[in-house]
C-alpha cells in the first residue's frame, strides 16, 4: 500500500528517479558484461565507452592540459565544435585523472538521464494535462534503449537530448505556471547548452523565441512589448554564452567564429574542402556519407587501401554523360594523391582537379536525376534517420550470431521502438484533428522537429541514428498522448 502511495504522488521526484536509475542500471550492467563477451580486448570497457567522437570534443582538452593551450593538433586554438560537452570533462580535468574524468562524464550523463525520465513524464503530464500520461511517458522512455545507449559513451547525445527536456519542462511551465520570468530563463538556458552539445539544434534558438512572441502577441493578446521582452529574456543566456565563445575565438585566431570554423580550419586534410566535396558528392547520389561505414561509398573513397573493386551503384549513373565507372576511381585516385601529398604546389592542383569533377558530377547527375535527387534522396535520408531497429548501438553481434537472450533483448526493443514510432505517428494526427489550432506546446514540439529534420536530411551528408535521438523524445511524448486518449475512450 504505502509503495501505491509512492507511485501516485508524480511530484515525489527522488522515489521516480530511483525507479529510473533501478530500471536502468542493471540493464546496463548487462549490456557492460557483453562489451566484455563480444567485442575484442581493445575495445572492452573503457575503450569501448571513450570512442567516437573522443578526439575531437575531449583531445582539446587534454592538450591544454599537457601545453596549456586549447588545440585539437598542431598547437592551433580549436574551434570545430561549440564547447558545452568538453566544458563538462574540462571541469572534471581539472580534479581527476584523464580516464576518471571521462568515467566521471559518463556517470553524470547516465544520473542526469535517469533524471530527465522523470521531468519528461512530468512535462507530458502539464502538457497534455493528464496524470495518465506522465505514467505512460515514464514507462515508454526509460524502457526505451536507443537514447539510453548514449548515456555510456563519449558522444554528445546524452546531455543533448537531457538539456532539450529540461529546456522543454522550463517553457511548458512558463506557459502554463504563470508566465515566471525565471522559468522562461532556465529554458533558455537549457536550450543554449542543448545547442552548445550538439549544433545541428540551433535553429530552435529562431523557432522558440519567435513562437513565444506569437503566443503572447496573438493567443494572449499581451501587446508588441511584452511579445519582444518574453522572446529575448529567452535568447539571454544564448547570446551572453555565445558572445563569451565568439570573444574567445577572436582572442585566439584573430577571427569572428559565433557557432563553429571551417572543418578545413578545424580538422586540416581530414575535412579538407576535397574530401567534403567528395562526401557531398556521394550524398547527391543518396548514398550515406558517413566515411567510418565500412560497407559505404564513402569509406571507399575516404580509404584508398581498401576496397579496390568496390562496384558503384548502377542508378548514379543514369542518363549521365561526364562520368564512368573509370572516372569515378580517377577521382579516388586523385583524393589519394592529394591526402598523400606534402607539396604545396601538388596539393592545391590536386584539390582543384576535385572540386572541379566534383562540381561536374554533381550538377550532371542532379539535371538528369531530378525525381531522384530531389524525393528519393530526402525519403532515403528519413530512412537513415528514423527506420531502424533501435537496438542497433547495442554492444551485440547481428541477429543470427545472438543466443536466445540476446536475441530476446533485440526483438523486445525492437518492438517497443517501433510501437513508439507508430504510435506517435497516430497520436500526432489525432491531436491534429482533435485540436486544430489549439494547445501551444504540442504544436511547438511539431514544429521544432521540422528545422532538425531539415538540417539533418538536406544539409548534412552523414546520417547516423544517433542524430535522430532528439526526435525519438519528442515522439515519446505523442505515442504517451495517444495511449491516454486510448484508455480515455475506453474508460468512457
Amino acid at each position: 500500500m504505502k509503495i501505491k502511495e509512492l507511485f501516485s504522488d508524480i511530484t515525489n521526484w527522488k522515489w521516480f528517479v530511483f525507479i529510473a536509475i533501478l530500471l536502468r542500471g542493471p540493464l546496463w550492467l548487462y549490456f557492460g558484461h557483453l562489451v566484455n563477451v563480444h567485442l575484442p580486448e581493445d575495445q572492452k570497457i573503457y575503450s569501448h565507452f571513450v570512442r567516437d567522437d573522443y578526439m575531437f570534443f575531449f583531445e582539446p582538452v587534454d592538450t591544454y592540459f599537457r601545453t596549456g593551450t586549447y588545440s585539437y593538433s598542431h598547437n592551433i586554438p580549436f574551434t570545430g565544435r561549440m564547447p558545452g560537452y568538453s566544458i563538462i570533462y574540462m571541469l572534471f580535468r581539472f580534479i581527476f585523472s584523464q580516464k576518471a574524468a571521462a568515467f566521471c562524464v559518463v556517470g553524470l550523463q547516465f544520473l542526469l538521464s535517469s533524471i530527465s525520465v522523470y521531468v519528461l513524464a512530468l512535462t507530458s503530464s502539464k502538457i497534455f494535462e493528464s496524470k495518465r500520461a506522465f505514467y505512460i511517458t515514464f514507462c515508454l522512455y526509460v524502457l526505451a534503449v536507443f537514447p539510453g545507449f548514449f548515456d555510456f559513451i563519449i558522444v554528445a547525445e546524452s546531455f543533448s537530448v537531457s538539456a532539450l527536456i529540461f529546456t522543454l519542462f522550463f517553457l511548458t511551465k512558463y506557459i502554463k505556471e504563470g508566465y515566471k520570468t525565471s522559468d522562461l530563463m532556465l529554458s533558455g538556458l537549457f536550450l543554449t547548452w542543448t545547442i552548445f552539445l550538439r549544433e545541428y539544434t540551433g535553429l530552435l534558438i529562431v523557432v522558440f523565441p519567435i513562437a513565444i512572441g506569437i503566443h503572447h502577441l496573438f493567443i494572449k493578446k499581451h501587446g508588441l512589448a511584452k511579445a519582444f521582452m518574453a522572446g529575448l529574456l529567452f535568447c539571454i543566456p544564448f547570446i551572453l554564452a555565445d558572445a563569451t565563445w565568439t570573444t574567445r575565438n577572436y582572442i585566439a585566431t584573430g577571427k569572428i567564429i559565433p557557432i563553429t570554423s571551417s572543418d578545413e580550419d578545424a580538422y586540416g586534410k581530414l575535412y579538407s574542402a576535397s574530401w567534403n566535396a567528395i562526401d557531398d558528392l556521394v550524398y547527391t547520389w543518396g548514398e550515406n556519407g558517413a566515411p567510418f561505414d565500412l560497407n559505404g561509398m564513402a569509406y571507399y573513397y575516404r580509404t584508398p587501401s581498401a576496397k579496390s573493386n568496390y562496384k558503384f551503384p548502377e542508378r548514379i549513373f543514369k542518363n549521365v554523360t561526364t562520368y564512368n565507372t573509370d572516372s569515378l576511381v580517377h577521382l579516388r585516385q586523385l583524393y589519394s594523391n592529394y591526402y598523400t601529398s606534402h607539396d604545396t604546389a601538388a596539393e592545391k592542383m590536386y584539390e582543384a582537379g576535385i572540386l572541379k569533377l566534383t562540381a561536374l558530377y554533381k550538377n550532371d547527375y542532379i539535371s538528369h536525376n531530378a525525381f531522384a535527387y530531389y524525393v528519393i534522396k530526402p525519403i532515403k535520408g528519413i530512412k537513415y534517420l528514423m527506420f531502424f531497429s533501435g537496438t542497433g548501438y547495442l554492444p551485440m553481434p547481428p541477429f543470427s550470431g545472438c543466443n536466445a537472450i540476446e536475441k530476446a533483448i533485440k526483438v523486445v526493443f525492437t518492438l517497443l521502438y517501433f510501437l513508439v514510432l507508430i504510435c506517435s505517428f497516430i497520436g500526432i494526427i489525432w491531436y491534429i484533428i482533435k485540436n486544430k489550432t489549439r494547445g501551444f506546446m504540442p504544436w511547438l514540439l511539431l514544429l521544432s522537429a521540422l528545422p532538425i529534420i531539415y538540417v539533418i536530411i538536406i544539409y548534412c551528408p552523414v546520417q547516423e541514428p544517433r542524430y535522430f535521438v532528439h526526435l525519438f523524445m519528442i515522439l515519446v511524448l505523442f505515442a504517451s498522448y495517444f495511449f491516454d486518449r486510448i484508455q480515455k475512450m475506453e474508460g468512457q
